[in-house]
C-alpha cells in the first residue's frame, strides 16, 4: 500500500499498530526505525502503514494533497508546475491563431481572419458595409488542442478599449517594443481582402438620406478601417461635445423658418461656437486621452501595410496561411528583414499626402451624420481636420527618425 497518512493520525489504530509491529519484529528490540536507512524502507513505507490501515488508519485521497496546495480546488493540480505566463505579445497571439487553423484545417486564411475579426469585436454592420457586407465571421468554440482560455486570450489581445495608460486594453506588445491594437490590423487586412477605393458607408435608410444630401462621403475602405477612421473618429467626436443643439430641437423649426434658412442658422451658430472653443477643439487629435492612441495608429499602420499587399487567391485556399503572412510581418520566428523593420517609412511610400488629408476629412464628414443628422448637415471640419492631420504627420516623422536610428545603429 502506497499513500500520505491523513493527518491527524489516528492515536488508537497507531498504538495498535506499532503493537503489532514490534511483536513482529523482536530483532529490532523496540527501537524506532532508522529514516536514513533503504534496508529499512520497505518496513517503513508498506509493512508499518498496511498495519495502521489495517487498525482504522486513513490515508489521504489520491487527489486531496494537490487540492490543497492549489487552492483549495477539488480537481487537483500538479505543484510541480508553474502557471501558464498570460499572453501578452503579438507573438503570443500569432501562436494562438496557429491553435486555430490546427482545429480547423478546412478553413481558408479569410475564414480565419474573419473568426478573428469576429472575436475582436470588429464584425458589426458597419464594418461589414465597409467590406460590401461580407458574412459575419465565425464564433471560435473550444475544438481540440483550441481551449475556452485560448480564446479567452485572444479577445483580450484583440478587443481594443480604453484610451489612457492605465485603461488602455486589447493591446500586445511587438519584438521591437511598441504596442499595438491588434484588432486593427485585422480590420486593415480584411480591407485589402475587400478593397474598396469609393464606398458609402452606410447600413440604414437614414444613412442613405445623408449620402443624397451631400453629407455621407465616398471613402477607401483601407484608409477608413485603419489610419483615417481613428483619426477622423476624434476629430468628430471632439468637435460634437461643443455642438449647437440637437436633432428634435432643429427638425421642429423647419416648418416655421424652413430648411434652408434653420440650417444656415446652425451653421453659423456653430461657426461662432467652434471659434470661442478653438482653445478646446484645437489639442492634440493622437495619442492618449483620444481616440488614436499611439498602439491603435500602430496597429492601423501594420494592417495598412498588411493590406495593401494581402494576397487574396492565397487566403482564399485552405489550410489557413494566416499565421504564416503575420509571422513574417512580426518575425516571430527569427525572420530577419520584417515588416515592422520600417513600418513607419515603408507607410509613408505606400500613402499619398493629399489622399490621406482627403480620407480624414471624407470619413470625418461621413462620420459626423452617425453623431447626429443635423450635426452632419451643418458641421464643416476643414479646419480641424487639417489641424489633426498635422498632428498626425508629426507623430509619423518622430517614429520614422527613431525608426532610422535604429537601423542604422544595426549596421
Amino acid at each position: 500500500m502506497s499513500g500520505r497518512l491523513k493527518r491527524p493520525l489516528n492515536k488508537a489504530a497507531v498504538k495498535k499498530a506499532e503493537a503489532e509491529f514490534s511483536a513482529k519484529h523482536p530483532e529490532l528490540k523496540g527501537k524506532p526505525l532508522n529514516a536514513s536507512d533503504p534496508k529499512q524502507a520497505a518496513l517503513r513505507q508498506q509493512e508499518r502503514m498496511d498495519l495502521y490501515v489495517k487498525h482504522g488508519g486513513e490515508l489521504e485521497a489520491p487527489n486531496e494533497k494537490t487540492a490543497k496546495t492549489c487552492g483549495g480546488t477539488t480537481t487537483g493540480c500538479s505543484s510541480s508546475k508553474s502557471p501558464t505566463p498570460k499572453p501578452t505579445t503579438v507573438c503570443d497571439y500569432i501562436a494562438l491563431t496557429k491553435k486555430v487553423e490546427k482545429a480547423h484545417p478546412d478553413w481558408s486564411g479569410e475564414r480565419v481572419l474573419n473568426a478573428l475579426r469576429h472575436e475582436a469585436g470588429y464584425d458589426d454592420e458597419r464594418f461589414k458595409a465597409l467590406y460590401g457586407s461580407i458574412q459575419s465571421g465565425d464564433s471560435l468554440l473550444p475544438t481540440g488542442e483550441l481551449t475556452q482560455e485560448d480564446i479567452n486570450n485572444m479577445r483580450e489581445l484583440s478587443r481594443h478599449s480604453g484610451n489612457t495608460k492605465n485603461t488602455e486594453k486589447g493591446i500586445a506588445k511587438d519584438s521591437l517594443g511598441h504596442d499595438v491594437a491588434i484588432g486593427h490590423v485585422l480590420t486593415g487586412m480584411s480591407a485589402g481582402m475587400h478593397r474598396k477605393q469609393a464606398i458609402q458607408p452606410t447600413t440604414n435608410k437614414s444613412e442613405y438620406l445623408a449620402a443624397s444630401l451631400g453629407v455621407g462621403e465616398n471613402i477607401d475602405n483601407l484608409y477608413a478601417t485603419t489610419v483615417t477612421g481613428d483619426i477622423g473618429q476624434e476629430l468628430s467626436i471632439r468637435n460634437r461635445n461643443i455642438f449647437f443643439g440637437n436633432d428634435l430641437q432643429i427638425f421642429s423649426c423647419f416648418p416655421i423658418l424652413g430648411i434652408q434658412i434653420t440650417i444656415l442658422i446652425v451653421k453659423l451658430a456653430n461657426l461662432a461656437i467652434r471659434i470661442t472653443h478653438r482653445d478646446q477643439t484645437a489639442t492634440q487629435t493622437i495619442g492618449y486621452g483620444t481616440e488614436a492612441t499611439h498602439a491603435e495608429l500602430v496597429g492601423d499602420i501594420d494592417g495598412f501595410i498588411l493590406g495593401s499587399q494581402i494576397d487574396s487567391s492565397k487566403m482564399n485556399k485552405a489550410p489557413s496561411q494566416l499565421s504564416k503572412i503575420l509571422n513574417q510581418h512580426y518575425g516571430c520566428q527569427g525572420e530577419s528583414n520584417t515588416g515592422i523593420e520600417t513600418r513607419f517609412n515603408h507607410f509613408d511610400k505606400l500613402t499619398d499626402q493629399k489622399m490621406l488629408l482627403d480620407q480624414i476629412k471624407r470619413f470625418s464628414t461621413s462620420y459626423n451624420y452617425k453623431l447626429g443628422k443635423v450635426y452632419g448637415l451643418t458641421t464643416n471640419l476643414d479646419d480641424e481636420v487639417l489641424d489633426a492631420y498635422n498632428d498626425f504627420r508629426s507623430w509619423l516623422e518622430r517614429e520614422k527618425q527613431r525608426e532610422q536610428n535604429r537601423l542604422d545603429k544595426s549596421i
